[in-house]
């Protein structure tokens, strides 16, 4: 087998791992993905770290991907671990198709909106796989041996994302002044 270039290898993950949970939502998702993916990014799941309990497949501190309606009593197929971040876009489909409808906790109002845009989405109509991936490591979830793991603490992850958003509606475009009036 070839060992990878200098250029094709990944760097290492950091040895720290954070705990917590966090949306999966950010401001460049409505420019990247259809607006289904958007809706269930911003309104529908979230990210989390395993904790507490054992369980023969899971290790403490592995991020899955829940449904924020259910998540103290998760109905069927709520709650789920993607392997690698590639598996992430993969696991969110797998979410939409067997839990959606059937959440016991969703409220009507989410029912609707994301009833309506599931049957005006097209198949294949803004996935992009990619942009899963890209924007899981920009909140600082890694691939790791055993699973994904944050990288980055959620809690200021969702801060800074907060402060962002808090920035962005309060800018004003400035008004373009005629060149002939003298700027005091």
């Amino acid at each position: 087998y070839c060992q990878p270039t200098q250029q094709q290898r990944q760097p290492e993950p950091p040895t720290r791992f954070y705990t917590g949970s966090m949306s999966l939502a950010l401001p460049t998702d409505e420019q990247s993905l259809s607006p289904l993916h958007v809706f269930l990014r911003r309104h529908c799941v979230e990210v989390f770290s395993f904790q507490g309990t054992t369980h023969p497949r899971l290790v403490d501190g592995q991020v899955g991907l829940r449904c924020v309606h259910c998540r103290n009593a998760p109905g069927d197929r709520a709650v789920c671990f993607p392997s690698t971040l590639r598996n992430l876009y993969h696991s969110i489909e797998t979410w939409q198709r067997r839990h959606a409808a059937t959440c016991p906790d969703m409220l009507p109002n989410i029912r609707i909106q994301l009833d309506t845009l599931m049957s005006e989405s097209r198949s294949g109509a803004g996935g992009r796989r990619q942009y899963w991936m890209e924007a899981a490591q920009q909140i600082g979830l890694v691939d790791t041996e055993y699973g994904l793991r944050f990288s980055k603490d959620p809690a200021t992850v969702v801060q800074l994302q907060q402060q962002e958003q808090e920035v962005i509606p309060r800018q004003v475009p400035l008004k373009k002044r005629p060149l002939s009036t003298p700027v005091v």
